[in-house]
């Protein structure tokens, strides 16, 4: 999803075999890569947050990778 200056992450949701909604996880660690595999940013989260805000304007324009708990992966492109 193209964003310029912030984006928000909400609650990761668990979906079982038969396609519904089991109880969300909190998010813990986000972690932002570059093209190249550089890691761009991470931020760890204390407690259960269920929604977080990033500042992003700080980064270049491109496509970067975005880690939720290191198991759930996004494609960021930032404008």
């Amino acid at each position: 999803n193209p964003a310029s200056s912030q984006i928000t992450i909400s609650q990761i949701f668990n979906y079982n075999a038969l396609g519904q909604a089991q109880q969300p996880k909190p998010i813990t660690t986000i972690r932002l890569v570059d093209q190249m595999g550089v890691t761009m940013m991470t931020q760890n989260f204390q407690g259960a947050q269920t929604s977080v805000v990033l500042n992003i304007s700080s980064l270049q324009k491109g496509i970067y990778l975005l880690k939720i708990n290191e198991t759930e992966g996004h494609t960021l492109i930032k404008e």
